[in-house]
């Protein structure tokens, strides 16, 4: 492994943004403490410094305009994961299988639910793309975890194998036959073997209340035009 690197990121261009909330950026130009522990042959190491500290500066942007100061934490880039943490409060983990293309969506945690729900998800994707595109990540795996989950990330588009799906509606609050009615009829007209594209679900009016606190195994196929595009158009993607 080879020498340790510690960096902190700055913003060549700072603004004290005021959005529509009214909310201004009061942690203007911070960004997180950057360290990376990676070697030289890590899965990492086509990756630049100036590739984490642009990736820093977009994820920074995003907490501060929630009302979260980055510099109150640290990006972690190790031989396999990419970790953003401020202690108590943000958690954002992913890591990466270089030998299948596949990066796994392990944690994305904001604990104050304040903070929640301001676009940090869809921006933090946003800066995300650029890194996985230079590694060529192929696949996406996640885990929806309880809370908000199982309907949150459902509308970025995973796909939900069948083995996983025909017993999902059993998680679900309510419209649980409603559910297995619209799976039933999807593999009436599709092979068992097609993942099921759960945001079917998370897009009827019932779709919050009744997958709120629900579970799932999911994943995105980035080499498939329509799944990448979904998903891309829903987090605001443009190369």
């Amino acid at each position: 492994m080879g020498e340790p690197k510690n960096h902190k990121g700055t913003l060549s261009n700072p603004k004290n943004a005021i959005g529509k909330t009214g909310r201004s950026d009061r942690y203007q130009g911070s960004t997180f403490n950057m360290e990376r522990t990676d070697g030289e042959h890590s899965n990492f190491s086509s990756l630049t410094d100036e590739d984490f500290s642009t990736l820093n500066e977009k994820v920074s942007d995003a907490l501060r305009k929630a009302g979260i100061n980055p510099e109150e934490g640290k990006l972690m880039i190790t031989d396999n994961a990419i970790q953003f943490e401020i202690k108590d409060t943000v958690t954002i983990r992913r890591v990466y299988n270089a030998e299948t293309k596949t990066m796994e969506h392990d944690i994305f945690e904001i604990n104050d639910t304040e903070k929640q729900g301001r676009g940090v998800s869809k921006a933090v994707h946003r800066a995300l793309m650029p890194i996985y595109e230079k590694l060529g990540i192929e696949k996406i795996d996640l885990y929806a975890a309880e809370q908000n989950g199982g309907y949150t990330w459902a509308k970025y588009g995973f796909r939900v194998s069948y083995n996983e799906i025909k017993y999902y509606p059993r998680e679900m609050k309510s419209h649980k036959e409603e559910a297995q009615k619209i799976i039933n009829d999807f593999y009436a007209t599709h092979p068992r073997t097609e993942r099921f594209p759960i945001k079917i679900l998370a897009d009827k009016p019932w779709g919050k209340e009744a997958m709120s606190g629900s579970t799932w195994f999911g994943d995105l196929d980035l080499t498939n035009p329509t799944e990448r595009a979904d998903f891309c158009s829903y987090i605001g993607y443009k190369r």
